[in-house]
């Protein structure tokens, strides 16, 4: 779900990047390096309007603020304006 940056992005960017990566990890149920990322069921609405929000803010690009599953893993209704198949 979250990619790493490229050092040549300007430093207004890279600051949003890290107020993302931050409020993200601070809901999250699970955030191992080098691992998906695990939310539970309570925070899906504040995991889809901060998505959005990232999304909407034009920083970011599509890779970085949507989720992505598994076609044989149904996306859950919650999710699913944020979401899509690999």
């Amino acid at each position: 779900m979250l990619k790493k940056w490229r050092g040549e992005e300007s430093p207004s960017v890279l600051r949003w990047r890290g107020c993302q990566f931050w409020a993200l990890k601070s809901i999250a149920c699970g955030a191992r390096r080098g691992q998906d990322w695990e939310f539970d069921g309570e925070v899906w609405v504040a995991l889809v309007r901060m998505l959005l929000c990232f999304a909407n803010s034009g920083y970011l690009g599509d890779g970085e603020t949507i989720l992505e599953f598994t076609v044989d893993c149904p996306i859950p209704e919650p999710l699913r304006a944020i979401s899509t198949y690999l």
